[in-house]
């Protein structure tokens, strides 16, 4: 009785420590948007990863420090990107062009005020100048159809 004692609780330690054993680290975090995020970095960066049935992304712990510098990464992205909405989809689509026209990562989130965009800009001049041609834009799109009835 004692050796199956003995076998058992050997087996339980191995499964408890069995992702030391696959050479796996795992993370998980409950922001939804950091995951997603932090999915797209490991997959640009070709770090090959796994999500398991408890939300952890599995790694393999030969990528830690690569992956511990990416999950720096998203993390300081967010932290300092803005958050920009307007009125209406014509102008959001175009801000969205004009952000990627000029290469500028961005990510979208609907929430019950509307379309927000969310990114990080070079300066704050970089931002008034793309917010103010989204105005401009939307200006002229109304100027033109304003004169389009008239007719």
């Amino acid at each position: 009785m004692k050796k199956a004692l003995t076998y058992f609780l050997v087996a339980l330690t191995i499964s408890l420590l069995g992702c030391d054993s696959n050479n796996e680290q795992g993370i998980r975090d409950s922001r939804e948007d950091f995951m997603i995020g932090f999915k797209k970095a490991l997959t640009d960066n070709n770090i090959p990863f796994t999500v398991d049935d408890e939300g952890y992304v599995r790694y393999s712990k030969d990528n830690k420090e690569a992956v511990e510098q990416i999950k720096r990464q998203v993390d300081q992205r967010r932290a300092t990107e803005i958050g920009s909405k307007f009125n209406d989809a014509l102008s959001t689509n175009y801000f969205r062009k004009l952000l990627d026209e000029n290469g500028i990562r961005y990510r979208t989130e609907s929430r019950d005020d509307g379309e927000w965009t969310y990114w990080n800009p070079a300066s704050k001049e970089q931002q008034e100048e793309l917010e103010m041609k989204v105005i401009t834009h939307a200006f002229e799109h109304q100027k033109q159809r304003s004169m389009e009835s008239h007719e």
